[in-house]
């Protein structure tokens, strides 16, 4: 259903039956890692005009797993992560499966 790289890809798919006995398919919840159970793999600085796509494509060579330096913080808004040029954001390592 999800590609690969997607962080929702290992999720299990699931199948809500109501009770007139029509089915809701559904992805499981994902729950996010406590950042301090990351791996630091480095740092990026965010350069002027920056967005999450772009330092994440710097740092791994691809602009969609811009949500692995999500995961790395506590923001609830990830924009908020790219106002401020010069910020360092930690960038973690992929998770072990």
């Amino acid at each position: 259903m999800f590609k690969e790289n997607s962080r929702y890809a290992k999720l299990a798919v699931k199948t809500h039956v109501a009770e007139d006995g029509t089915k809701q398919t559904y992805v499981a919840r994902r729950f996010l890692p406590h950042p301090d159970d990351l791996t630091t793999a480095g740092f990026e600085e965010v350069q002027p005009q920056d967005r999450l796509d772009q330092i994440a494509a710097r740092a791994y060579g691809d602009p969609t797993q811009y949500w692995r330096i999500v995961d790395a913080t506590l923001e609830p808004e990830p924009g908020k992560l790219t106002e401020e040029t010069g910020r360092r954001l930690r960038i973690p390592m992929a998770m072990p499966e």
